[in-house]
């Protein structure tokens, strides 16, 4: 359950990180500082993949048992 929360969060974070890379002018974009564009994409994106990872390794885990 702890990984669908953190995948949650992760796509929470990914989310505005994109809207300000790829659509500028949106309103996601305008109400966020430049700079907060970087540490989104990535704390966000780190995030999905440990998620998706760790639930990849959970389930084959769970099969070999």
């Amino acid at each position: 359950m702890w990984l669908i929360a953190l995948d949650l969060i992760g796509l929470a974070l990914l989310g505005p990180g994109l809207a300000m890379q790829f659509a500028p002018d949106s309103a996601v974009a305008l109400a966020l500082p430049s700079t907060f564009r970087l540490p989104l994409l990535a704390v966000g994106g780190g995030l999905l993949v440990f998620s998706w990872a760790a639930l990849a390794m959970s389930v084959i885990d769970h099969h070999r048992r």
